[in-house]
This record gives structure tokens, sequence and C-alpha cells, in this order.
């Protein structure tokens, strides 16, 4: 790429990329990522987006993880990035439980983005458990989706706010499948024990 480029949007930021579809450059922050090629937010080059992307997640069954243990899996928890996730896999091993990690689905996946990952384990044990197991070693505690919003300059408000009162947030460019579409939302995730105060400072009531 030139590297004298700038970004289409913003002229005062120089280029990251192209867009594959319409072939203008524009800065990371206008950009999202597909399997292979970047892509602007014009609605024809999203759909050009979609078109990439839909291999990837089958409207049907999901495709198992390579290596996964015999029987079946179960959803156990999920953490914000892989080093957490990770740590919490070899103390469930430990105790000689099968599990394994799945990456979630992700969009965009530079800062300030994360990559959520999935634990998946053999059903041996109950779920509350496992979960006592990791708190007592000490190790994070797993996050959940507190609000979901369609638009970026949202969710990152809200990080703010969540922030200015001491909640720990996570934000996750989620793509998921919605008919025969690839619906994207930008969803924050705080620890499991923040949820409930997290979406009471997000979620403005309805004046009556």
């Amino acid at each position: 790429m030139d590297p004298d480029q700038i970004c289409f949007n913003h002229p005062n930021r120089k280029a990251f990329s192209l867009c594959h579809h319409c072939g203008k450059y524009y800065c990371s922050s206008c950009l999202k990522e597909g399997p292979e090629f970047y892509y602007c937010t014009r609605p024809e080059c999203l759909k050009a987006l979609e078109a990439e992307v839909h291999l990837l997640i089958p409207p049907a069954e999901p495709v198992k993880p390579v290596g996964s243990p015999p029987g079946e899996l179960c959803f156990l928890a999920l953490y914000p990035n892989t080093f957490e996730a990770q740590a919490v896999k070899t103390q469930l091993e430990s105790q000689e439980v099968e599990c394994v990690l799945v990456e979630a689905t992700s969009g965009l996946i530079e800062k300030p983005f994360t990559v959520p990952v999935k634990i998946m384990v053999k059903e041996t044990k109950k779920e509350s458990q496992l979960l006592d197991q990791i708190k007592a070693a000490g190790l994070p505690e797993p996050v959940e989706r507190a609000i979901s919003y369609d638009e970026f300059k949202d969710a990152e408000s809200a990080q703010t706010q969540l922030a200015s009162s001491g909640i720990q947030s996570f934000l996750w460019d989620c793509l998921y499948p919605n008919g025969y579409r690839i619906g994207e939302c930008f969803a924050l995730l705080v620890r499991a024990s923040d949820v409930e105060k997290a979406t009471n400072l997000l979620i403005v009531p309805e004046s009556e």
C-alpha cells in the first residue's frame, strides 16, 4: 500500500488498508476485517463482507473444535481472552476434567476489542462445582454479556461509564448468524458478579 494514502473518511489520518469491495483507502477504525480482506462500512461493502464470512458461520450445526475430547461437550464459562481461559483450562485438567477452548466468533479483533473464549467441558460434574473449583483456586471470574449496542460509539461511551464506576469491561465486536445474513453488535462483557450492577447503570428506565 502507498504509505502516503489517507483515510477517505478522515483526511487527517493515514490509511491502514483499502476496502476490498469499493477500493477506497481507510484508517483502521473505518474498516472491518474479513477472513481474507478488509471492508469499509458502506452498506454495499458490508454485504460483500457478509458474503465472505458467511461460510465461517454455518446456519446449521456449528463446527466442533479440533482435538475435542470424546463425548458431549457442554458450555461452562466465558473468558475475555485466551490467557485467562488457558489458566482455567490448566486448573480443570489438573482435576481430571476434560475441556477445550473455543474462540467466540468476532469481527474486529484489534484493540480496543477482545476475542472472548468459551470453555467447553465434558459433562462429568455439575457446573456449579466446577465454577467453585475455579474460584477456590483464585483464578479470574468468568464474564457475561451485560449489554449490546448497534453502534460502536455507544458501546465505547458505555464502557467509559462503567470504568468510572469501577467496573471492568471488555468490548466484543460480535458477529452472529441472522437468517441468511450476518448480524453484528458491539457487546460489553463484565465479570459475572458485576452484571446486575452494570445493567442497572447502563439501562435507562422508560419514563412513565
